[in-house]
């Protein structure tokens, strides 16, 4: 677990500078410190989940174009595509990335979609090939790879639940023998994480606007967005390096974008306050 054990170590760095400068603040808001157990407990409890396999509910294979799959998928779980390395190397380009197009559509017909990823192996060589960007309709995102260039796993949050049938529309490439097909637990709401990221910074921005205390808007702000680009993306084999790259979007948001508007709330409570004075 070395890309948990990094995320926590990221986490801790953060929270530890955080109660330190509050530690010597007069009149925390005891709110304060549960707003920041819940931003610090936000991207370990995300990280925990998208790490973690879990059970794994249904599962199939698939091997080439046109094959045919059948999986139940339940509410809060979703589909996790797995390549299987082909074991041999080869001097063609194609050797080390497997393109996949996937419909999915539920046994009654209500609804169907198509995902679409990439498989990616080391190259052994000079040359690496970067994985390309899957996307799916009900969920896209930046898929991680390594420093190596190899991405073996996506995970996809399906339109639907039930009985589903997979169709393999397009499977070129001889980075992967086979695409295994898994159906395990989902990584939380999309809108639920923006929805506190976004919760969490504007109380971060009153606490340091109106209570003074000292930059907690982008402690507050930054570790619930690293949350967020957590669940997008990063999946059971992500390596250290993903989960690392995966804390700058909320690292930008969190200390720019809501710093910024802390700063600017500040400025307008301490002209607020001259006025009256």
């Amino acid at each position: 677990m070395e890309a948990f054990a990094v995320l926590v170590l990221i986490v801790f760095s953060v929270v530890v500078q955080t109660v330190g400068r509050m530690r010597g603040a007069p009149n925390v808001p005891a709110f304060f410190w549960v707003m920041l157990l819940l931003s610090t407990m936000a991207p370990i409890a995300t990280g925990w989940l998208v790490l973690n396999k879990g059970d794994v509910l249904d599962s199939a294979s698939v091997a080439k174009a046109k094959d045919h799959a059948h999986v139940t998928v339940p509410e809060g779980y979703a589909l996790l595509v797995t390549g299987q390395l082909n074991p041999e190397d080869s001097d063609k380009e194609d050797a080390f990335k497997t393109s996949y197009t996937l419909r999915v559509s539920a046994q009654d017909g209500k609804w169907k979609e198509k995902v679409t990823g990439d498989i990616t192996k080391q190259n052994q060589g000079k040359q690496q090939i970067k994985a390309i960007q899957g996307e799916t309709i009900s969920e896209s995102g930046k898929k991680p790879t390594n420093r190596t260039g190899q991405h073996v796993q996506d995970r996809f949050v399906l339109a639907g639940n039930g009985p589903v049938d997979i169709f393999v529309e397009n499977y070129s490439g001889t980075a992967a023998v086979s695409l295994l097909l898994e159906v395990t637990q989902a990584p939380p709401k999309a809108l639920w994480l923006w929805g506190f990221a976004v919760f969490s910074s504007l109380i971060g921005i009153y606490f340091q606007a109106w209570k003074k205390c000292d930059q907690v808007s982008g402690d507050l702000g930054g570790l619930a967005f690293y949350a967020v680009f957590l669940a997008d993306g990063i999946t059971p084999t992500a390596s250290w390096f993903n989960v690392g790259t995966a804390f700058l979007p909320g690292m930008f948001l969190g200390w720019g974008v809501v710093a910024g508007l802390a700063w600017l709330a500040t400025k307008y409570v301490d002209s607020g306050s001259k006025s009256k004075a």
